[in-house]
């Protein structure tokens, strides 16, 4: 895995990586699932971990001489993102595998007269370990 970045100084870095996946399960090497059902298609609960409830608030100065993506759309995308990231890092530090009934509690964006943007956003869902349902077999929970 490559990742670039830019430094302090301007200039263009990149960094690699290499992750090895030997000594997993091929479940556990495609992260963690994020739904609003209460279920995992194909998938049996074998374990509830517990329930998360999260609170994020983000400002930013949206700028539109500076480079790359910029206003109202870009910000409220890689919030999302970066909530959607935070659930489930949170869910692997908690053994999960999945997060489940996935429900936005509050979200609120507003963009101000000086170029400033703010957005909180409360979610909560459960965290959950699952297996593989055989292929013959309907399963519902």
């Amino acid at each position: 895995m490559v990742a670039e970045y830019r430094s302090s100084s301007g200039r263009v870095a990149s960094t690699s990586a290499s992750i090895s996946a030997e000594g997993l399960a091929a479940e556990e090497t495609h992260g963690v699932e994020l739904t609003t059902l209460s279920y995992l298609p194909r998938r049996q609960i074998t374990a509830y971990v517990g329930r998360i409830s999260l609170h994020f608030v983000q400002e930013v100065h949206i700028d539109s001489l500076s480079k790359g993506p910029v206003g109202m759309g870009a910000f409220v995308f890689s919030f999302i993102a970066e909530v959607q990231a935070l659930a489930r890092a949170h869910t692997a530090a908690r053994g999960g595998m999945a997060l489940i009934a996935l429900s936005i509690d509050q979200v609120q964006i507003i963009r101000d007269d000086r170029s400033q943007a703010y957005a909180t956003i409360s979610i909560s869902d459960d965290v959950v370990r699952y297996a593989k349902a055989p292929e013959d077999v309907n399963v519902i929970n």
